[in-house]
């Protein structure tokens, strides 16, 4: 289920039954837990919305602003709009083709959508730009992993290491 689906649901609940639903309409006010999450997810989506309305407009000053469009993506990527993102990340690459952070964020939207063979070439081009991108090693062996490749996945995830020990989702992918 969508985050902004889930908060609707939530918030029926709340005023058909007085408690959420999600949590089988037990008392909402003693679910604080529930409510603490439920309050940061709609943060959370507000200001994806936010993120997406100021990088439209700064979109609509600067049409060649390939900065605004990388941001607007990870707005819509937020918003689990992974095809808008996906074009919004390519207007961005249009504008300036060795754009690294378009490339990495197209992939990763890519493999959100299943297109793993997609992802893969997103990240070899950053890897074309830029050897020593730790994170483009990782998110290909990820991509990799979900194609079956465990060998190519264990030696993307090495090389991710051995540029940057600290990256975390390398140790743990």
């Amino acid at each position: 289920m969508k985050k902004r689906t889930t908060a609707i649901a939530a918030a029926l609940s709340i005023l058909v039954c007085g408690s959420p639903l999600l949590t089988g309409c037990s008392s909402f006010r003693g679910n604080s837990a529930f409510q603490n999450a439920l309050e940061k997810q709609n943060e959370s989506y507000a200001g994806a919305i936010l993120d997406y309305t100021k990088y439209t407009k700064a979109i609509e000053i600067d049409p060649n602003n390939a900065n605004a469009y990388v941001n607007r993506g990870i707005a819509n990527r937020n918003l689990d709009n992974y095809s808008e993102a996906i074009s919004d990340f390519s207007k961005a690459m249009e504008i300036d083709p060795k754009y690294v952070d378009a490339y990495v964020n197209r992939g990763i939207a890519k493999r959100t959508l299943g297109d793993s063979d997609g992802a893969i070439y997103d990240f070899n081009k950053v890897i074309n730009i830029d050897p020593n991108n730790a994170n483009a090693y990782v998110n290909r062996g990820l991509a990799k992993y979900y194609l079956g490749d465990n060998a190519g996945a264990i030696s993307d995830y090495k090389k991710g290491i051995e540029i940057n020990p600290r990256n975390a989702p390398a140790y743990y992918n």
